[in-house]
């Protein structure tokens, strides 16, 4: 569910952000997490949507430290529920959750951001975050397949 909100000052659209970004909700009997940010203009939005087009990085490999590998999710934890976790550091281009045999997730995902520091911070933040069942989520880059030696 998406809402929009105009508020009449940017003081008030701060406090929002500052104050209910993250918190917990529940919706249809599962838990959910709020998300509030700024609204991208079209501007961003083609921005972005090039930069996805182009493989990720301007001026760089494509690849860049925008790519985050998360491990040590829990079962219920989709590409939606990341997503959610995530975009409270900046713009969240994708995520990914591959998932098992039993249609559950293989316990680890992917998320991308638009730039480099809002990678940066999620890594600070989040890596050794505690998940609801007292498991540690662990967050750093992705490494690129290419660039790894082959044993």
């Amino acid at each position: 569910m998406l809402w929009i909100i105009r508020y009449k000052d940017m003081r008030s659209a701060q406090w929002a952000i500052d104050n209910l970004n993250g918190f917990m909700l529940e919706q249809d009997g599962q838990p959910a997490r709020l998300v509030v940010r700024y609204a991208e203009t079209e501007t961003e939005k083609r921005s972005t949507r090039m930069s996805k087009n182009r493989g990720g990085d301007e001026g760089g490999s494509g690849f860049g430290r925008k790519n985050l590998f998360v491990h040590g999710l829990t079962p219920h934890i989709g590409a939606p529920e990341l997503e959610s976790m995530f975009s409270q550091f900046g713009r969240v281009v994708e995520t990914k959750v591959p998932k098992g045999e039993n249609n559950m997730n293989k316990g680890y995902g992917f998320v991308t951001f638009d730039n480099q520091m809002s990678a940066d911070e999620a890594i600070r933040q989040m890596d050794g975050f505690m998940l609801d069942i007292g498991k540690k989520m662990r967050v750093g880059l992705k490494e690129d397949r290419s660039t790894q030696k082959s044993s």
